[in-house]
């Protein structure tokens, strides 16, 4: 019977760990990808492309198409890492990466 209760306790501590992690990895998704990348790609998309690109607002990242968002994100996140590299390089840090 005290089996019964032990494991009984444990998967439900497990389930609710695991329900933590996705909750926190869904949070760190939205903010780091959709947030971030987003505000800053959108910004350096317009800048390259005269204000033409991409066609949806800054705040309509959910209107936007699949390969517009991917693009944007990707151009986000690589600009953020590379001021990221060179704060550190003017900083005269090692990098974090290897």
């Amino acid at each position: 019977m005290e089996d019964l209760v032990g494991e009984g306790i444990f998967r439900f501590l497990l389930h609710v760990l695991v329900w933590t992690a996705r909750i926190l990895y869904f949070l760190a998704w939205e903010l780091m990808i959709e947030r971030i990348g987003w505000s800053i790609g959108w910004v350096i998309c317009r800048l390259l492309s005269w204000g033409k690109y991409p066609e949806v607002g800054l705040g309509e990242y959910d209107h936007a198409s699949g390969p517009t968002s991917v693009l944007v994100n990707l151009i986000g996140i690589l600009v953020l890492a590379s001021i990221i590299g060179a704060g550190y390089s003017l900083l005269g840090e090692p990098s974090p990466m290897p």
